[in-house]
């Protein structure tokens, strides 16, 4: 079957072996490397997201009800009757804060009702909290480091 192209779709780069072998013959490789950065750069804001479709719109809510006097509504009291605080959350609302831009200095908005939860209870939320951890340590080691008042405590 062979290796897929990762630049396939990309209008104006040909990654044809011919092609490409003669470039690097000819000029040292610079050519390709010029054309892997551009790749680069074209999928640089095609990240996956951390969170999930279920997690954001609950996210929105609770993560503005958390930082909005009077710090309480509907999402507060859903992820409480689970157990939750936000302490055990604090790796998931990071990845809110590293996927979502304040408007204004305002997380979120307000909601008459709270979406449903995205963790069916405490344990799963707890798990999920850790995925997230793994990925803040990997980017804290990468030398991704947020700044200091987004991180979550460690």
């Amino acid at each position: 079957m062979g290796v897929p192209n990762p630049a396939a779709g990309i209008r104006g780069v040909e990654f044809g072996r011919a092609h490409l072998l003669s470039n690097i013959a000819s000029n040292g490789g610079r050519a390709f490397g010029v054309r892997l950065r551009r790749y680069n750069e074209r999928l640089a804001g095609r990240e996956m997201s951390l969170l999930t479709a279920e997690e954001k719109p609950f996210l929105d809510v609770f993560l503005h009800e958390a930082t909005t006097a009077p710090f309480t509504g509907p999402a507060t009291k859903a992820l409480h009757s689970i157990g939750v605080e936000y302490g055990d959350i604090s790796y998931i609302a990071w990845a809110y804060e590293q996927e979502t831009p304040r408007i204004d200095g305002v997380v979120g908005h307000a909601a008459d009702g709270a979406p449903s939860l995205p963790w069916p209870n405490k344990q799963s939320a707890l798990r999920r909290n850790d995925e997230i951890r793994h990925v803040w340590k990997e980017r804290r080691q990468r030398g991704e480091n947020p700044p200091r008042q987004n991180r979550p405590r460690d």
